[in-house]
Order: C-alpha cells, then sequence, then structure tokens
C-alpha cells in the first residue's frame, strides 16, 4: 500500500497533494501498532540533514516574510519547501521491499508505453492526447511519436523508467525476472525518447563500462590474461564495431532524431536560462523572496528547466548553499553515482527541489538512508538466522 500511495501522485490527473496520504498511512499504521520511533526523542537526536531541512522551511518563510510582506495572507506565508520535510519523512520510512514494488508498478507503465507507441497513440487518456497533429504531421519524429504511458507528460515517465533502472541496480537485483524489468525500462526510455533521460543513462552505461573492465585492463597492463575475461573482450571488441557501424551508416537518421530536424536545438532552453541568469544577476542573495518564479516562453509560463537554477532564482544563494550542503555532505561510495546521475539530470530539467515529488524522495533515499537501510536489513537477517 505505501509503495502504491508514493507512486500514485506521478500519473495523470492525480494532484501532488495526494503525496499526504502515504505520510498519513506511514503515521497511522506506526501508531496502531505503539511505534513512536518517528517522533525524536530529543532534540540532540534529530537527524542533522533533518535539522538543515528545517532550516531550509524557516529560511524560505522569514524570506518570504520579509520579501512580500502585507501582500502574504496566512495560507500564502506557509512555504512550498514544507513539503520537503513530508518528501524526508517518506524516504526514511522506504525500504528494499516497497522500492521493488515501486519498480514493477513503474514496469507495469513500461509496457502501456511499448503498447501505445506500436498503436501509435500517445496515450490513452483524451484529455491529453495533444499529440496526434504533430504525429500526422511528422510520423518519423520519434519525438513526435513518445508516448506518456499513464503520466501526464512524458517527461515524467522518462524519468520514472529511469529511477526504476536505477533502483534495481542499486541493490544489485539480478534475478532473471529483473532482467526482463530491466528490458520493459529501457523500452520505456526509448519510447518516451526524453533526451534528458538519455545523457543521463549514456553515463551510466559509460560509469558501468569503466567499473567492468577496469580489473580486466589492469590486468592486461600486468600481462595476466584470464580467460574468464577474454569473452568480455570480445563482447568489448563487437559492441563497439557495431556501434561504429550503426552511427556512421545511420549518422543523418540518428542526427534527425535527437535534433529533431531543427539542427542544435534545447527545447528552448538557451532563452530560459538566459532569463533565469539575468533575473538571479539582479536578485542574488533573497531571489524571488522563495515564491516560485517563471518566465515567460512561448505564451506560457516557463520554469528554469534546470533546479538549481530554479532554486537560486527562487529562494537565492544562502538557501541554494543549504541545498547544496545537504548533496556534499551525505555523498558516499555507495551512492556517489546514483546522486551524481540525478543531479545531471536536474541540470537540464527541473528534477529535484520541487518540494516534493517521487524523484525527489528517491533522491532522499539515496543520499540519507540508502546505505544504512541496507546494512539494517542485513543485521536483521543475521539476527533472525539465529534462531535457526
Amino acid at each position: 500500500m505505501f509503495a502504491f500511495l508514493l507512486i500514485l501522485p506521478t500519473f495523470a490527473f492525480v494532484p501532488i497533494y495526494f503525496f499526504i496520504f502515504p505520510a498519513i498511512y506511514i503515521v497511522a499504521k506506526k501508531s496502531l501498532q505503539g511505534d513512536f520511533s518517528y517522533l525524536p526523542q530529543s532534540f540532540n537526536k534529530i537527524n542533522v540533514n533533518l535539522l538543515i531541512i528545517i532550516a531550509i522551511v524557516l529560511a524560505s518563510a522569514i524570506n518570504k516574510w520579509f520579501h512580500w510582506g502585507d501582500e502574504l495572507t496566512i495560507l500564502e506565508f506557509i512555504p512550498y519547501t514544507i513539503a520537503t520535510l513530508i518528501a524526508f519523512f517518506l524516504a526514511k520510512h522506504l525500504n528494499e521491499r516497497d522500492l521493488k514494488i515501486i519498480v514493477w508498478l513503474i514496469v507495469i507503465e513500461g509496457i502501456v508505453v511499448i503498447f501505445q507507441y506500436f498503436l501509435g497513440v500517445n496515450t490513452f487518456f483524451s484529455a491529453l492526447d495533444h499529440f496526434n497533429d504533430k504525429i500526422s504531421e511528422n510520423p518519423d519524429l520519434m519525438y513526435n511519436r513518445r508516448a506518456l504511458g499513464l503520466s501526464q507528460n512524458s517527461s515524467i515517465a522518462a524519468y520514472k523508467f529511469f529511477i526504476g533502472y536505477l533502483i534495481l541496480d542499486y541493490f544489485k537485483l539480478k534475478r532473471s525476472v529483473f532482467f526482463l524489468a530491466r528490458i520493459i525500462l529501457i523500452a520505456g526510455i526509448f519510447f518516451t525518447f526524453n533526451r534528458t533521460v538519455f545523457l543521463v543513462a549514456f553515463i551510466y552505461l559509460l560509469f558501468s563500462m569503466l567499473r567492468l573492465y577496469s580489473p580486466i585492463i589492469n590486468n592486461l597492463l600486468e600481462n595476466r590474461v584470464h580467460k574468464k575475461h577474454i569473452k568480455y573482450l570480445l563482447l568489448a571488441i563487437i559492441s563497439v564495431l557495431f556501434l561504429t557501424v550503426v552511427s556512421v551508416v545511420y549518422y543523418d537518421l540518428i542526427i534527425n532524431q535527437v535534433t529533431r530536424g531543427n539542427g542544435i536545438d534545447l527545447s528552448g532552453r538557451g532563452k530560459i536560462w538566459q532569463d533565469f541568469r539575468s533575473f538571479i544577476s539582479e536578485n542574488i542573495l533573497f531571489g524571488n523572496g522563495s515564491e516560485k518564479y517563471y518566465v515567460p516562453h512561448r505564451g506560457k509560463l516557463a520554469h528554469a528547466h534546470n533546479s538549481f537554477l530554479q532554486v537560486w532564482a527562487v529562494h537565492g544563494v544562502f538557501i541554494l548553499g543549504l541545498y547544496l550542503l545537504l548533496i556534499l555532505r551525505n555523498i558516499n561510495k555507495r551512492n556517489l553515482i546514483f546522486v551524481i546521475l540525478i543531479v545531471v539530470y536536474s541540470l537540464f530539467q527541473y528534477g529535484i527541489f520541487w518540494g516534493i515529488s517521487l524523484l525527489d524522495i528517491v533522491f532522499f533515499y539515496f543520499l540519507f538512508f540508502g546505505s544504512s537501510n541496507i546494512q539494517k536489513n542485513k543485521n536483521e537477517l543475521v539476527v533472525d538466522s539465529s534462531y535457526n
């Protein structure tokens, strides 16, 4: 139930405030069990990361008060960053079982995406079916055919497939059933055609290859060749040759797909980033008074498509520094690549620091709780085995 409630707000037509329901579920469940461990026993036992998040919330409230003053009602005075506390609380109560369930729920959406793509529709929800004209105009562009799955847009679906894949790798889940899940998630990434996800997926592929082949390369340099390494070397050579041939033969087609036939295309990000930088240069210290900031773009209001520019524009440099402190003080050997990938994604999308989102929650899990929860689960297994 907890996992389903966590992923529910990522579906189309479900409002973001539904993230309150998994929090209510956890509090109710633990209270009925007489477990009040989610309440700190004393101030000195409060997690330092939680204190930093509380500082962000208080600083945001003060920033709003001094910036907007009498214009604020009581409800408007409450900063949206208070949702970050809920994201922290939900991440704290995640475990491997919950995350596996989330992966399988994402896999189901991946199957939906595959069906949508081959049926030639971008969504099964008529209220969201706004790509059909583009599909008929230029059906050869995969960008115009990208599927939405069960989500409001393809970007949300794409990042879910990517974090699903990261979760599988974080827990090193390698059974055949998880191999099938990976195939579906990769297909989901491909058919939602999000270029930022392509970028971070490519970075992760390079990292995985480096991790796999670095000991083999070291052995070769030391003139030590093991038979088991030969198959990996042959696979690498064949793969490189295959990708080289495909890239040369289909170069024009690949470039046309990636650039949508428009040459270098950042979906207007260049102009958006320039507008945000101009605003930040004039409001370096306090940003927009901790009120969400947008710029006009193509007849609509656009966010920064960059989490860090967005935070700086909204809150100013001091609160941005608190967010960066949260990341830097919690990076470790186990979560490094996962944190880097989500940060890179968030340099080209408004990924983390919405206040609350599924990506925020999973990011907080990797950043704050993943390693400790895994060690806790291992300790519990040791205790249980003593009774056998």
